[in-house]
C-alpha cells in the first residue's frame, strides 16, 4: 500500500515529462517534414542552370520591347580606349591575347565596365551583363551603334517596305475639341475625358478634361 502511494505521488511529474518529450518529438518531426533545403544547381560558369536561368531570361524578355533607348554612335578608336582602361584597371601591360582573356573577378569586371560606361557615355543594360565574359565582349558592345528606336518605331520608319498584309498606324486616333471641329467640337461620348498619363506621350498627344454633367465644359489637362 505504501509503495502504491509513493508511485502515485511520482506520477504527475513523470506525466509532465512525458508530455514535454512528446511535444518536442512532434515539433521536430513537423520541422523535418516541412523544412527542406533545396540547393541551387549551377553550371560551369557559376550561373543557375536550366529552369532557373530560363525563367530569369523569360522575365527579362517580358519587360517590354517598346522602351525608349538612348541613341549611341561608337567612336573610331573603341578598342584602343578599352585597352587603355583595361591596362589601368589591371595595373599591368596587356598581352597579345588580352581580348580573349576571361574576366572572372567580379571587382575587376565592375571597375572595367564602370570606367568604360563613363568613357563612352553608354550604359550597359542588365540583360547584357551576363554576355560580357572577356575584353572582346566589352569592345564589341561599345562598338555596336544604337539607333535609339524601338522595334515598333523601326516598323513605322519602314512602313513603305512592309508586306501587304501588315499595316502600321504610327499615331493614335484621339479626339480633341480644339482640333476636331467637324461637329462643333462635340464628343461622341459627352462627359468623358481624354487623360494622357505617360510623360513621353504628353509631349506627343494633348489631353483634356470634360465635366461629367451638362453643359460638359472642357478644360485643358495639366
Amino acid at each position: 500500500m505504501a509503495a502504491l502511494i509513493r508511485r502515485s505521488r511520482l506520477l504527475p511529474s513523470n506525466l509532465n515529462q512525458a508530455k514535454t518529450a512528446f511535444s518536442t518529438s512532434c515539433a521536430a518531426s513537423t520541422a523535418r517534414r516541412f523544412f527542406q533545403v533545396i540547393p541551387v544547381r549551377e553550371d560551369e560558369n557559376g550561373l543557375p542552370s536550366k529552369a532557373m536561368a530560363s525563367s530569369a531570361l523569360a522575365s527579362l524578355g517580358a519587360r517590354g520591347f517598346c522602351r525608349p533607348m538612348k541613341p549611341y554612335k561608337p567612336a573610331d578608336d573603341v578598342e584602343d580606349r578599352v585597352k587603355a582602361i583595361y591596362e589601368d584597371v589591371l595595373g599591368q601591360k596587356a598581352d597579345s591575347a588580352w581580348l580573349q582573356t576571361p574576366i572572372t573577378e567580379p571587382l575587376v569586371k565592375f571597375r572595367l565596365l564602370t570606367r568604360c560606361i563613363k568613357e563612352f557615355g553608354h550604359d550597359i543594360p542588365n540583360s547584357q551583363l551576363m554576355n560580357v565574359k572577356c575584353a572582346d565582349d566589352v569592345v564589341e558592345f561599345f562598338s555596336t551603334p544604337v539607333e535609339g528606336l524601338s522595334p515598333y518605331e523601326l516598323l513605322v520608319r519602314q512602313k513603305d517596305q512592309l508586306p501587304k498584309n501588315l499595316h502600321v498606324i504610327p499615331n493614335y486616333v484621339r479626339f480633341h475639341p480644339e482640333t476636331d471641329t467637324f461637329f462643333g467640337g462635340v464628343n461622341a461620348y459627352p462627359g468623358t475625358s481624354t487623360i494622357v498619363t505617360g510623360l513621353k506621350a504628353k509631349k506627343k498627344y494633348k489631353g483634356y478634361v470634360s465635366s461629367p454633367t451638362w453643359p460638359y465644359t472642357i478644360s485643358s489637362q495639366n
